[in-house]
């Protein structure tokens, strides 16, 4: 293992950032039932990403609140950072990005739980904790009329969150809100 996991990063394309932000443009415009996002790549994690990601969090944040009938949004990302990425790079410079990204989706979900409505839904998908491979591509999906824009991926990752043990749902009681011990037991926060 040489260097960290942020050394040769770059930020994400104008291509896939135009892709992405046309998807979710057509998901605000159209009526649609279903939105599904993979983001199981580490580059989400890495320092050029962030701004990226952080539009797409807001984009889904709108999706959510939309009224009266928001779409049923299922997010799968990484459950656990592994110890090197696929490089061979140790992730660990990598590791507050992820817990404030995982915190602040599940923040996210406890604000926007409701009894009578739908509230996005994060799975977080197991993969192995030494080195980094996900057999899920990164993609943005909208279902309208009962179909998907990208059937075929699509069916994978759904046939991927149907799998027993394959992912973790993540839920508000996964926030630490002011001390270490908020998992151990979060009815003391709830």
């Amino acid at each position: 293992m040489t260097g960290d996991a942020n050394e040769t990063t770059t930020a994400p394309s104008a291509d896939l950032r135009r892709a992405w932000h046309s998807r979710l443009a057509q998901a605000r415009a159209n009526q649609m039932s279903d939105i599904l996002i993979v983001q199981c790549s580490l580059h989400w994690l890495r320092p050029p990403w962030l701004t990226f990601r952080n539009e797409l969090d807001e984009a889904l944040l709108h999706l959510s609140l939309r009224q009266p009938d928001p779409p049923r949004i299922t997010r799968l990302v990484l459950l656990n950072l592994p110890v090197i990425d696929e490089a061979g790079r140790s992730t660990e410079a990598l590791r507050p990005c992820f817990e404030e990204w995982r915190s602040r989706m599940a923040a996210g979900f406890h604000l926007l739980h409701r009894p009578s409505g739908q509230a996005p839904v994060v799975q977080r998908l197991i993969v192995p904790t030494r080195r980094f491979n996900t057999p899920v591509p990164d993609l943005v999906a909208i279902r309208r009329h009962g179909q998907w824009t990208d059937p075929g991926q699509v069916g994978e990752i759904l046939g991927l969150l149907a799998t027993p043990g394959a992912t973790s749902p993540l839920a508000g009681y996964h926030m630490t809100w002011d001390r270490a011990t908020s998992d151990a037991d979060p009815s003391v926060h709830l």
